[in-house]
């Protein structure tokens, strides 16, 4: 077992609300999305069952589970929520999920062992560094 902290502020003139909960072995929180509404959703990546599973903040129960390739390591967010793509570190690729239906819609290869995903200020290109070859893919998700 491994434990995940949240902390959020759902009011600014208060203190930050703390939250613990356990999470099972192999899931890795590599990425907590900044809330549409405070304390929305969590997504974590499950190194273990090769996944993204998706936590309500407030019962701590699973909402989803998503399959994705092999040790997804990262996840990051299209700034409207519509996209989450996710590192997969195992398969040499990234995941691109539909998040209000929870579903995969690409997946894309790129270098080896892809570590970390971020997209541009636009939304347009995402960035992955792939420590396996040390090198950078850049993928135009305009294009997806």
């Amino acid at each position: 077992m491994c434990g995940l902290m949240l902390l959020t502020t759902r009011n600014p003139l208060l203190f930050p609300f703390i939250l613990t909960f356990t999470l099972l072995q192999g899931i890795s929180p590599a990425l907590i999305p900044p809330p549409r509404s405070y304390a929305d959703e969590i997504w974590i990546t499950n190194l273990t069952f090769h996944s993204v599973q998706v936590f309500d903040p407030e019962t701590q129960g699973r909402l989803a589970e998503i399959p994705v390739g092999e040790k997804p390591i990262d996840v990051t967010f299209s700034r409207d929520y519509k996209r989450a793509y996710v590192a997969n570190f195992g398969s040499n690729d990234v995941s691109i999920i539909d998040t209000a239906r929870r579903q995969v819609l690409a997946t894309l290869p790129v270098g080896r062992r892809p570590r970390s995903v971020t997209l541009s200020p636009d939304d347009q290109i995402l960035y992955v560094t792939n420590s396996g070859e040390d090198t950078l893919s850049f993928i135009d998700v305009r294009l997806e």
